[in-house]
C-alpha cells in the first residue's frame, strides 16, 4: 500500500468513527478540490458510500483503481458504478447555482484541498453542513489578509490551523496518524 492510499484510507476511517456510515450515506458525500478522486474512489468503491467529486479538472485514475475497476467487473459481471463528478470551482457561486446537491449532501470532505480549505469550511458553517477538511498549503502570497493572533501575515501551516480556529469558532481538530499535513479540522453541526 502506498501512503497516498494510506492517507485516503485513513481519513475516510476518520469519517465514518466521526459521523457514522448512516450520515455519510444519507447523501452523497462531496469531495471538494479532490483532484484525481482518490478520496472519492477510496470512499464509493471501497466503502459503498455515495460520493461526488467537486474539481475543476477532470477525474484521472490511478492505474490501481482501473484494476480494482476490472476486478469488481470480472466477479460480478458488471461495470461497478463510479462516483460522480462536477467539474467546477467550489465557491459560492457553485453553492447557489448547485443548490440541489449542496443540500443533498451529507458531508462536505477535502484532503489537502489546497485554496478550497477556507471555501469549504466558510460555506459549511454558513450553511450549517457537517465537513471535514485537512489543510495542507499555507498560500501566504495568495491570501495575505490571513493574519496571527498578533497581526503578523499566516506563513507556517500551525499558524494556518490557528488562524482558522480563531476566524472559525466551533472548529474540532483531530490528528490522523500517517506522515505530512494531518491536521484535521471539522464540525458536526
Amino acid at each position: 500500500m502506498t501512503m497516498l492510499n494510506c492517507r485516503e484510507q485513513v481519513f475516510a476511517e476518520f469519517l465514518v468513527e466521526t459521523f457514522g456510515e448512516d450520515a455519510l450515506r444519507s447523501g452523497p458525500v462531496l469531495d471538494i478540490a479532490g483532484g484525481r478522486g482518490d478520496l472519492s474512489f477510496e470512499l464509493q468503491m471501497r466503502r459503498g458510500i455515495p460520493t461526488t467529486l467537486v474539481d475543476p479538472r477532470p477525474m484521472k485514475l490511478r492505474k490501481e483503481h482501473h484494476k480494482l475497476l476490472r476486478k469488481q467487473r470480472k466477479q460480478t459481471g458488471e461495470q461497478p458504478a463510479l462516483f460522480a463528478q462536477v467539474q467546477a470551482l467550489f465557491d459560492d457561486d457553485f453553492v447557489q447555482a448547485r443548490g440541489d446537491l449542496v443540500r443533498a449532501s451529507s458531508v462536505w470532505v477535502g484532503l489537502h484541498p489546497d485554496q478550497a480549505a477556507e471555501p469549504i469550511i466558510r460555506l459549511a458553517m454558513r450553511e450549517k453542513k457537517p465537513f471535514a477538511v485537512v489543510p495542507c498549503c499555507v498560500f501566504s502570497k495568495l491570501f495575505p489578509e490571513r493574519r496571527t493572533a498578533d497581526g503578523k501575515p499566516v506563513t507556517t501551516y500551525l499558524q494556518l490551523i490557528d488562524y482558522f480556529k480563531r476566524t472559525y469558532p466551533g472548529l474540532s481538530v483531530a490528528h490522523l496518524p500517517v506522515q505530512g499535513r494531518n491536521l484535521v479540522l471539522f464540525c458536526s453541526h
